[in-house]
């Protein structure tokens, strides 16, 4: 076993190896431990003797590394215990959560061969929606006259079948109006001057003239 299987996600079923501090009675680091049990405990089972014997220390820092076999692994939760005759030492219990292979497991894709990784980012998702939906996000601007508080015409729009926007909505992007949306009720072609008429539900006041929206 090497040190490449200190993964920081341990697997059901396959080799791992974890790092520890081990501890005395008054917070400092128990060096050259004395090991009297190296044991772990799997689902709950009675403890029983590490296949790796004691643990390794790192120099002489009070840092200690431990090998499991897959075999040893083979649990969804394992509890490592060790114990030492030093005085003042105390007793270490590190329990070991274990990700199945059938399950989603973090995996670092550079490790994997992959030269370059894409990273999420919350503002490049929101843009790449925006993307998506630029197309079906329509803008116009209400004609200079006939607008009421539930009536406007755009000459933005040509479109020639009857209630061909109904059911959808607009948001006023400018002026008093602005931040207001209101749903589309009904929709006609005006042929002469050639734009689009729009019925909504009632708005607060008379949509004026040269109002920017976009129908969403």
């Amino acid at each position: 076993m090497a040190a490449t299987n200190a993964n920081i996600v341990p697997v059901k079923g396959r080799i791992y190896r974890f790092y520890f501090p081990w501890y005395k009675s008054d917070g400092k680091l128990l060096a050259s431990a004395t090991t009297t049990a190296s044991q772990i405990s799997k689902d709950g089972g009675n403890f029983t003797t590490v296949d790796d014997g004691n643990p390794n220390q790192v120099e002489t820092s009070g840092v200690y590394f431990i090998d499991l076999t897959a075999a040893e692994m083979q649990a969804d939760c394992i509890v490592y215990k060790a114990t030492a005759s030093d005085a003042d030492s105390c007793v270490v219990t590190i329990p070991i959560y274990t990700q199945s292979t059938t399950s989603k497991i973090p995996v670092d894709l550079q490790t994997m061969g992959q030269t370059t990784v894409t990273t999420y980012s919350p503002i490049d998702a929101a843009v790449t929606q925006l993307a998506l939906s630029a197309g079906l996000i329509l803008p116009g601007t209400v004609y200079a006259s006939n607008s009421t508080n539930t009536y406007f015409e755009s000459e933005s729009f040509t479109e020639a079948t009857t209630d061909h926007f109904k059911g959808r909505s607009v948001l006023w992007t400018s002026g008093a109006m602005i931040g207001q949306a209101s749903s589309i009720t009904g929709y006609a072609f005006v042929a002469t001057p050639s734009r689009g008429g729009f019925t909504i539900a009632q708005v607060t006041e008379t949509v004026p003239a040269g109002t920017t929206f976009i129908i969403v």
